[in-house]
């Protein structure tokens, strides 16, 4: 089932799941954190498997909503994308997502 608007409280020790299941495409929002110096990095992957990098693109919480973000645009290069994983760049944060998990 997609999330829809689930809050998904992420650390900055470990990747955390976004995605509840595979999915093309995700909405996100980091909503702590008022100071606004932090944020999360996010990965993809083609499936389960836990990311091992250790950064990813960077999303700040000073970020608007990002809305209907396609996995693919995640990812440069091969590969079919369905899960996105986030890790805190500082604090643990919460992040709000919505996602079209198939």
């Amino acid at each position: 089932m997609a999330q829809n608007q689930a809050a998904v409280l992420v650390d900055k020790d470990d990747w955390y799941q976004l995605t509840n299941a595979d999915a093309t495409a995700i909405s996100f929002q980091i909503v702590t954190d008022e100071e606004w110096r932090n944020g999360i990095f996010v990965r993809v992957t083609d499936d389960a498997t836990k990311p091992t990098e250790e950064y990813g693109f960077r999303y700040n919480t000073k970020s608007e909503l990002t809305y209907n973000l396609t996995l693919l645009s995640l990812r440069a290069g091969a590969g079919a994308p369905k899960r996105v994983w986030a890790k805190a760049l500082r604090d643990a944060v919460v992040v709000i997502v919505s996602d079209n998990s198939l």
